[in-house]
């Protein structure tokens, strides 16, 4: 049995001085017996019983955000959350789940065709062409680096294709996969979150990458920086991932999220010393990419510094 002890600091304030969330934090370590606590949206995980909880005093509050969670890999435990995890908006964070299902459908090096449909995609695009053609790979690259909602409908097309399905039918699909994986607290109503009707929490979302994160390849995609695609024509396409955090230590990479209903979104992963926190955030209140990021960035930050496991 590990004993357990957890002193996440409490935020006492987040103060936005220009554009960068100052947070000043009470440092309290604390012991206590105390069953593991039921966090609204969380996915049961069957766990060895613990004989020591740690818990916060208080709990975590003013973090720039509408929503957000703290999820620790190693023991499928959600450390901390805000107290309202009620479905919301989660933009293109949406895709996490799109990849966990494509690459339960289709090989990675089969070859999809860009059709027009596809390459009319409204939002974030990879600028993929009508008839040119893509792995999988290839795609799942476009879809979860650059955010391409083009890539997430060439995907639907291949994924409804192998199943003789119509396109239509991706969501129920997904709804269908995620009750699969343990996830209760997912609606989605299209591949790439565009739609604000595709709703989720931050603690599944956390859990959600976690998932994605024991898949070797899209863990490789999600933790690349920079690639680039080559149509089956000769067309390159360089691919620059959006999470801003990517490259600092310990980073395993994430995915990020914007609708003006669902606001700046991110979920992202860091890995040191052997624990791994997956961190997210939905609707920052610094409305940018980059707000997103520093809150997820500090919450990630106070984890690895206040969690401790023996």
């Amino acid at each position: 049995m590990k004993q357990w002890s957890l002193g996440l600091g409490t935020l006492l304030c987040v103060v936005l001085g220009g554009s960068i969330p100052l947070l000043a934090f009470q440092q309290e370590r604390l012991q206590l017996q105390a069953p593991i606590p039921e966090v609204a949206g969380a996915r049961t995980v069957e766990l060895p019983v613990l004989p020591i909880y740690a818990a916060l005093k208080e709990p975590i509050s003013g973090v720039a955000a509408r929503q957000w969670a703290v999820y620790h890999v190693e023991s499928g435990t959600v450390v901390a959350a805000s107290p309202d995890q009620q479905m919301v908006p989660i933009a293109s964070t949406t895709k996490l789940l799109t990849s966990s299902l494509v690459v339960s459908v289709l090989p990675l090096d089969a070859s999809l065709t860009v059709s027009q449909w596809a390459a009319q995609a409204p939002g974030s695009r990879a600028e993929l062409r009508k008839g040119e053609q893509y792995s999988v790979q290839e795609l799942l690259q476009a879809l979860l680096m650059v955010s391409g909602n083009d890539a997430a409908r060439v995907l639907v097309e291949g994924v409804t294709q192998a199943k003789g399905l119509d396109r239509s039918e991706f969501p129920r699909l997904m709804n269908e996969h995620a009750r699969q994986l343990g996830f209760e607290h997912f609606s989605f109503a299209d591949a790439a979150g565009y739609e604000s009707e595709t709703k989720g929490t931050a603690t599944d979302l956390t859990q959600l990458l976690a998932h994605n994160l024991e898949n070797e390849v899209l863990k490789a995609i999600i933790g690349t920086k920079r690639t680039i695609i080559t149509s089956a024509d000769g067309r390159e396409t360089a691919m620059t991932n959006t999470d801003e955090l990517l490259g600092g230590q310990g980073v395993l990479g994430g995915k990020t999220g914007f609708t003006p209903d669902a606001g700046y979104c991110l979920v992202s992963a860091t890995q040191r010393d052997g624990k791994t926190f997956v961190v997210a955030v939905l609707s920052s209140y610094e409305w940018s990419r980059g707000g997103a990021s520093r809150v997820v960035d500090l919450l990630t930050k106070t984890a690895f510094e206040d969690v401790v496991i023996e």
